[in-house]
């Protein structure tokens, strides 16, 4: 039996970022400028009092959004940070999120 070899080449990310942001009842992009991406991590802060729902459009609310409790977070394969809205179920919200290009 011929056993085959497998190489595998990780690449690693050339660069990226990370931000926080405050966020409300009224849907909010994550970031207004059209910013390249691969992917995000979007994290709700552990001391929320309320939710996060993420979604793809300014309509994200509580009935179609993605929900974050406190402490939890999503990775979104995505090409375009500027298409992430995010709102939360109450006033003064904080979302950490990073992000890789």
């Amino acid at each position: 039996m011929v056993k085959a070899q497998i190489t595998v080449t990780i690449q690693p990310a050339k660069t990226g970022g990370s931000g926080t942001i405050t966020v409300g009842t009224t849907p909010t992009r994550i970031m207004e400028k059209t910013t390249s991406i691969k992917a995000v991590a979007i994290k709700a802060d552990d001391d929320n009092t309320g939710n996060i729902y993420v979604g793809f459009s300014e309509e994200v609310s509580e009935a179609n959004g993605f929900k974050l409790a406190k402490g939890q977070f999503i990775e979104i394969n995505i090409n375009d940070l500027s298409k992430i809205y995010l709102v939360g179920s109450a006033s003064n919200q904080k979302v950490h999120y990073i992000w890789v290009t």
